[in-house]
């Protein structure tokens, strides 16, 4: 049954930050997701409340067209073709995962096929060639939860209708749980999948990946793309999100995170975002690489290094919340959350000041370029979590992020929902 929508328009105080135009408030959430169907429909998710926002003006004004009242949390956002939209979320009681299908920009949407069981951080992905082709990951079980038994994908060939074909993608060995599973496809139909792995349940060690050629029947190519040094900092997994996603027909590029040390003077270990690149659709990757070279690093970390957290231990530089996305040019955009601004005081005590930043792989051989502020600062005991989103189409790049100004505590999984864009053109001819 098709349900109407609600039509209340969102009008917003916008404010810039370098080229980023329209830096606005859209409400409260947490856990935010975009995507774009690049014809100008713009979506964006998030959870408590379970909400999906669209604009039909590449982001210039919003609408809050639907909240979902069954829903937890994990909301997650794809637009694989004009008009074409997906959301799926998790049921509030953490019982399965339920989709929603729209065929006329969100307008209408029809609630669709639905996977039961203790399930957590599910993505979908469509089909590069068929538009009834859609796939579900997630993880059976997850960290705070039922110990995992693995990471799955579900297969529906009726348009999100309904689900089915259930394949595991990880090989985990007894005694290590995969968790926070990823998703991507390739031009060429690849599916390429990502995981985390923990031995101790609570700890990030390492990132994997695997590759299915026959639309997720079967798995191979199981690898590691990186191992957390856990010895240098908190690992814990909700610091240490990583991704994956795809660009034409075999360009593939993996995120995660981990300790790099570093001698300043002093010698630190901060959080950095890393990335490995494959061109054969996940068979074999590059070496890892920061997002971050090492002048603008020194310079990050040049701004935490005299200080102390509230507890007299130095403050480490953290980089978290990382999210990538492909434009259709080739070149990669990632968005993250970091503390090179400081600190600030919450109830007399110091805390750090937390933005968000965006950067630009322009050529996948020479890196991302010097990052850029795309938010202003809050002061906070550490990031909402878990994740942040990014999106990008022929015109534009998008970001939605959140922001929990003065929250001392850790643990924030909703706050100030914030969405911003930039324009972006077709790369120079040489």
């Amino acid at each position: 049954m098709r349900r109407a929508l609600t039509s209340v328009l969102f009008v917003f105080v916008s404010s810039a930050f370098g080229q980023w135009a329209d830096v606005k408030r859209l409400g409260s959430g947490g856990e935010p997701f975009v995507a774009s169907d690049g014809t100008g429909n713009v979506y964006v998710t998030c959870h408590q409340p379970c909400q999906l926002f669209v604009s039909r003006d590449g982001g210039a004004a919003f609408q809050m067209v639907k909240q979902f009242d069954d829903g937890l949390g994990d909301l997650h956002v794809i637009a694989p073709g004009p008009n074409r939209m997906h959301v799926v979320y998790m049921f509030t009681s953490v019982n399965g995962l339920q989709v929603w299908n729209s065929s006329d920009a969100a307008k209408t949407l029809e609630r669709g096929g639905s996977v039961k069981g203790p399930l957590d951080r599910e993505w979908l992905a469509a089909s590069p060639t068929n538009p009834l082709e859609l796939y579900l990951n997630y993880s059976d079980g997850y960290i705070g939860g039922p110990k995992s038994k693995g990471v799955f994908l579900s297969r529906s060939d009726d348009g999100g209708k309904s689900f089915g074909q259930v394949s595991r993608i990880d090989n985990e060995p007894e005694g290590s749980y995969a968790v926070d599973p990823y998703l991507t496809t390739t031009g060429d139909g690849t599916l390429v999948g990502m995981w985390a792995a923990s031995t101790d349940y609570n700890r990030i060690d390492a990132y994997k990946t695997a590759t299915s050629s026959d639309g997720g029947k079967t798995w191979s190519n199981h690898q590691t793309l990186g191992n957390v040094r856990k010895d240098l900092g908190d690992a814990q997994e909700r610091w240490m999100l990583g991704g994956i996603t795809s660009s034409g027909k075999s360009t593939v590029v993996a995120w995660f995170m981990d300790y790099q040390t570093v001698s300043l003077g002093v010698t630190m270990s901060p959080l950095v975002v890393m990335y490995r690149v494959s061109t054969d659709a996940g068979k074999t990757w590059s070496p890892a690489k920061r997002i971050t070279a090492m002048g603008e690093l020194t310079e990050a970390i040049d701004g935490v290094k005299a200080l102390k957290e509230a507890d007299g231990k130095p403050v480490l530089y953290r980089q978290t919340l990382p999210w990538m996305t492909a434009d259709p040019y080739g070149r990669i955009h990632v968005v993250y959350t970091d503390n090179r601004a400081g600190q600030g005081e919450i109830d007399g005590k110091p805390a750090a000041k937390w933005h968000v930043r965006y950067a630009v792989l322009d050529d996948l051989t020479k890196g991302f370029v010097p990052s850029e502020r795309l938010s202003k600062d809050y002061v906070a005991g550490r990031p909402p979590l878990d994740f942040i989103g990014c999106a990008a189409d022929k015109e534009r790049v998008y970001a939605t992020w959140v922001e929990t100004p003065g929250a001392a505590d850790g643990w924030r999984f909703s706050g100030e929902l914030w969405f911003g864009r930039k324009p972006i053109s077709p790369p120079a001819k040489e």
